[in-house]
């Protein structure tokens, strides 16, 4: 699938600001056992029992570079990891309880004097202790020494530098988030010069091997811009594409300038190459889970699960108000 569209500038622009604008576009999100659900990084839903718990915010000597933490649930949705995009730093707490520790990132790229800026980190969670880092270099000056990566275990507290062929290798130059699926399988993001891409792919990091089974690149704004699709994995051979824009799956080149409709939900048919039109008008700020089928989405001051598709109206649960 291509699509054309808008380009960003330069890769620091779209590595450093479109995390923030994704989640601003998307400020709710399926944690990766599907039982729960991350909303505007405030609470912890729980869609079975229709019950909000409240996530601990950092202490304010912890405030991040900008103000804003990215928030990452472990694959066990146990704890969070909270990112400060703009430095490098990360948080790691228990859902209802602040984080209190910084946990640095060592720095494996050594960049000339005022360069460092073009330093960029992106961590995930390899499983439901160790955190992967890839540290990019935004600015490259030749191919080589672009890429390094390193694990740090929430158990020992260590950091372990890993070999550079141990580090991702995307579709496209700056990998921007990386989704647990299941087992050794993740979904990577990657991004350069206005294209976006995604990739299914399994992750061993101590056979230091990778297996892409799917990739995908288009030509959207961002890593994580807003013409970029948001993603649902059933397995190898089908994905759902939420787009926010009509495509046409009998047209392999797509057009998506402007923005007339509600997302549109498509089935990718892998080996086949074949884009299937599922749902039109979907609600704005929608979540998929790559566990289920049931999708959630946000209506005012109300948090919705369910199938827009589907006849039977979903259940809706008004959020918790918001103390100051």
């Amino acid at each position: 699938v291509v699509v054309a569209g808008c380009h960003s500038d330069t890769r620091k622009d779209q590595a450093r600001t479109d995390i923030i604008e994704y989640n601003q576009h998307q400020p709710i999100e399926w944690t990766p056992d599907g039982q729960h659900l991350l909303i505007k990084n405030r609470w912890w839903y729980t869609p079975v029992d229709k019950t909000f718990t409240a996530i601990a915010q950092p202490l304010a000597a912890l405030k991040s570079t900008d103000g804003y933490w990215d928030i990452r649930p472990s694959s066990d949705s146990r704890r969070l990891m909270w990112w400060d995009t703009q430095s490098d730093r990360m948080l790691i707490s228990k859902i209802n309880e602040s984080p209190t520790a910084v946990i640095s990132i060592p720095t494996w790229l050594s960049l000339e004097a005022g360069q460092q800026e073009n330093r960029f980190n992106t961590p995930f969670w390899l499983d439901n202790k160790n955190i992967f880092v890839q540290q990019t270099n935004l600015q490259p000056v030749s191919e080589l020494g672009n890429i390094a990566c390193g694990m740090f275990n929430t158990e020992s507290q260590q950091w372990v530098r890993l070999q550079d062929k141990a580090c991702i290798q995307a579709a496209l130059f700056t990998v921007g988030g990386v989704e647990y699926l299941q087992g050794q399988t993740y979904l990577v993001y990657s991004s350069e010069e206005g294209h976006s891409g995604l990739e299914v792919m399994n992750i061993d990091v101590g056979k230091i091997q990778q297996t892409v089974h799917l990739e995908l690149t288009f030509g959207t704004v961002g890593t994580f811009g807003t013409e970029s699709p948001k993603v649902k994995y059933r397995d190898i051979e089908h994905i759902w594409l939420l787009f926010r824009c009509e495509l046409d799956p009998t047209q392999e080149r797509q057009e998506c300038a402007e923005h007339s409709t509600g997302p549109a939900l498509y089935s990718w048919a892998v080996s086949k190459k074949k884009l299937r039109l599922l749902h039109l008008n979907l609600p704005d700020k929608i979540a998929m889970s790559h566990v289920h089928d049931q999708m959630a989405w946000l209506d005012k001051e109300a948090i919705c699960v369910g199938n827009p598709g589907e006849k039977e109206f979903p259940s809706c649960t008004p959020l918790p108000a918001i103390q100051r």
